[in-house]
């Protein structure tokens, strides 16, 4: 069962400031880790959706990791996009390159976690190599992990892939909203969907 179908989406406030709040040591933990970790398992395999992507702040293994836990949090109503469709890990990179700051290491740290997590559970997979059963299972783990950083990272990573998802217009009917009452304007922030392939700032002129 995808775990995003117990989740209604409204509206959420993005703190662009320590989103996953990790904290420096933490996140050195995690990475650190995780690298010590990367010579077990093969690179997650790239979807051919996600080959043409140029991602501006996460690496490319990152990225595919960001994509692989957007399918199995959100659960795309009929006819809605789905997060591949939707951009959501491109979207959430290019927010990254935007803001900077503590989002744009703790995201890079949580993903780290995520992806080598099943190791720390002494279960020799990647996150990206298990089936997809597997991974709700583990994703459910990391919900209710007595590891308050586990938590928050997989907190943090899940509103973020939501909030980016129901900010696409497609996915609006399946909520029940019917779009706001002024014309829409690329935002200045330019991390729209048309904006992606332009360099940063590019969709203001």
């Amino acid at each position: 069962m995808n775990l995003g179908n117990r989740t209604k989406m409204t509206s959420l406030p993005v703190s662009r400031r320590g989103f996953l709040q990790i904290g420096g040591a933490a996140s050195a933990v995690i990475a650190g880790g995780g690298a010590g970790l990367g010579c077990f398992g093969s690179p997650p395999p790239v979807d051919p959706s996600l080959a043409a992507e140029r991602p501006e702040i996460l690496s490319r293994d990152e990225l595919v990791v960001l994509a692989a836990l957007a399918e199995r949090v959100i659960a795309p109503a009929p006819g809605g996009p789905t997060p591949l469709e939707a951009r959501v890990a491109r979207r959430i990179d290019r927010e990254l390159a935007i803001v900077g700051g503590r989002l744009a290491s703790d995201v890079p740290a949580a993903l780290t976690l995520i992806e080598f997590g099943p190791w720390l559970d002494l279960r020799p997979s990647r996150f990206t190599s298990l089936e997809v059963e597997a991974q709700d299972d583990f994703l459910r783990s990391c919900e209710r992990s007595g590891w308050l950083v586990r938590r928050q990272a997989y907190a943090g990573l899940r509103l973020l892939c939501l909030f980016f998802y129901y900010s696409d217009d497609r996915s609006w009917p399946s909520i029940g909203y019917a779009g706001p009452m002024v014309a829409r304007k690329l935002p200045e922030a330019a991390n729209a969907i048309e904006a992606l392939d332009h360099p940063l700032g590019g969709a203001r002129s």
